[in-house]
């Protein structure tokens, strides 16, 4: 009766063990998915052809990649709006998530030449 509490004790030691590696296991796992962020490539200029307002410079409709477009013709002759964006993401849409975390300060910031408002 002994020998068998003793297989029983250690049967379900051996089983806790097991469960507390897979358990562990899995853990790390799930852990390392979760620190794999999509790489985003920031290797493009973006050229800004849109308008005055805030919302238009934070639209990406309102830029062009430098391989599609050429810099706005009064870029470089004022101050108060962007004319481009080096080293921005390559991808529409990444580069539309670049804009939204960088904001406006940010994007004028980032924009090594700027020009005037446009004359509506």
């Amino acid at each position: 009766m002994m020998k068998h509490k003793f297989a029983v004790k250690a049967s379900l030691f051996t089983l806790i063990l097991a469960l507390l590696a897979i358990g562990t296991y899995a853990a790390s796992v799930v852990m390392k998915k979760d620190s794999v962020k999509k790489e985003v490539k920031f290797t493009t200029t973006w050229f800004y052809k849109g308008g005055n307002s805030n919302a238009e410079i934070l639209n990406a409709d309102n830029w062009e990649r430098s391989d599609t477009g050429s810099p706005h013709e009064q870029c470089d002759q004022g101050t108060d709006l962007p004319c481009s964006v080096n080293n921005a993401p390559e991808d529409e849409s990444d580069f539309q998530d670049y804009l939204n975390s960088r904001g406006v300060s940010g994007i004028m910031q980032d924009s090594p030449t700027k020009r005037p408002f446009v004359t509506p």
